[in-house]
């Protein structure tokens, strides 16, 4: 955070005044803005200046003379205008109607274009007040309310072999699958759906702009026209995908529900639900304000990286992301690797997280949702670990850890 002191009100810590400039004065945060100028033989010279919001502002200024080189106007004007180094715009564009053999002052062009900055930076702050509340307030305080049902069980699978009948009979009230895998085995969810469980596909947490979104949207449409309707994602930017797909949202792990502000923001997005963070406290957790159905991943191992090349094509010298991967450590620690969409990899814990005896824990976070999330486990191990949540038997895996759910407490 940026220090003010209170006798100057100049900021403190010069080396992060430095960062911030920079990031503020970066292409990425400067406003695109378009010039267009009138030079006419015995008229004023005008100049307007336009922004992407459809603010406007001119200026004018001294009668054009007549050139004595072969100068353009029209040349001088490019030249000029599109120097905004220094202030929160870039020129995007300049148009000109200007008179052949006029000339142009480069003094008097210069001080419009800086009266011009000037007057939009004004106009932008009277038209875009902040928010109405004292400077250093805190944002309102989001409105929780109890989940619509009691705690639901959650199934995740990330292979086609793991879409078992027997799986479906521990009727689980929403299966999360893969889009790709629904899209290939569909026919394996008709036990899950006539156990009355609502298919949602999950999108790839990365999904690159060009061919691979559009895969993305084909295989989305696909499946809508298998009776899908609800879709799971993990990144802001795949909402819109999704919801001009014909799919209500849901949100996942990716989307950092680390309080009750995300989760509100996330709430009036309409998402249906959303995941709190495996990072989180389970303390945390329960003292988090649920404006919406919140869940909480309570079993499978967990995310730790995704890769952008396919590290086991780039090992083994050929793509087997279907078989038994995986990283070791120096402390004999073994990371399995998994497949994930676009020849990407996703780097997976050693240990299963497990919750399934502090369940009541969990129930009394005020969630709606616990998930079990399959990764690497086989047909058999899915249905062993559904029967142990059911409570019908005490299963539990080698290796289990809790995540950082009671880090608070350590």
């Amino acid at each position: 955070m940026f220090g003010e002191t209170a006798e100057t009100g100049r900021e403190t810590g010069g080396e992060h005044s430095e960062i911030r400039h920079g990031y503020e004065n970066s292409e990425v945060r400067r406003v695109p803005v378009r010039f267009d100028a009138v030079v006419k033989n015995g008229r004023r010279i005008a100049i307007r200046l336009d922004d992407e919001d459809g603010n406007s502002v001119v200026r004018f200024g001294p009668l054009p003379e007549r050139a004595s080189g072969a100068a353009a106007a029209a040349d001088a004007l490019k030249t000029l205008l599109y120097k905004t180094g220094g202030t929160p715009y870039y020129c995007a564009g300049i148009t000109s109607d200007t008179d052949p053999g006029l000339s142009l002052d480069s003094p008097v062009i210069n001080d419009i274009r800086k009266k011009l900055l000037a007057d939009l930076t004004e106009k932008r702050k009277a038209l875009r007040p902040r928010a109405n509340r004292p400077p250093g307030a805190a944002a309102e305080r989001p409105v929780g309310r109890p989940p619509s049902e009691g705690p639901q069980t959650i199934f995740q699978v990330l292979t086609a072999g793991q879409l078992t009948s027997e799986l479906a009979g521990y009727g689980a009230r929403l299966l999360y699958a893969p889009v790709e895998i629904l899209a290939e085995n569909f026919e394996k969810t008709k036990p899950f759906i006539e156990a009355g469980t609502t298919v949602v596909a999950v999108l790839p947490r990365v999904i690159l702009d060009g061919e691979e979104i559009r895969e993305v949207a084909r295989l989305l449409s696909h499946i809508r026209a298998l009776g899908v309707r609800q879709a799971l994602v993990s990144n802001p930017g795949h909402i819109k995908l999704a919801v001009l797909s014909g799919f209500a949202v849901r949100g996942d792990f990716g989307l950092n529900i680390f309080n009750s502000y995300t989760a509100q923001t996330y709430s009036t997005a309409n998402l249906l639900s959303v995941t709190v963070s495996f990072e989180l406290s389970l303390r945390r957790i329960r003292e988090m304000i649920k404006p919406t159905d919140t869940e909480m991943i309570v079993y499978g191992r967990l995310p730790l990286m995704v890769t952008e090349h396919c590290i086991i094509k780039n090992s083994a010298g050929n793509c087997v992301c279907d078989g038994a991967n995986r990283l070791s450590d120096k402390m004999g620690n073994e990371f399995p690797v998994v497949k994930e969409f676009g020849c990407r990899n996703v780097i997976l814990n050693s240990r299963k997280l497990f919750m399934e005896d502090k369940k009541a824990e969990c129930a009394a976070a005020g969630l709606w949702g616990l998930r079990l999330m399959f990764t690497t486990e086989s047909p058999r191990e899915c249905a062993e670990v559904a029967k142990s949540f059911s409570g019908a038997t005490e299963y539990k895996p080698n290796g289990l850890t809790r995540g950082l759910y009671y880090s608070e407490d350590e």
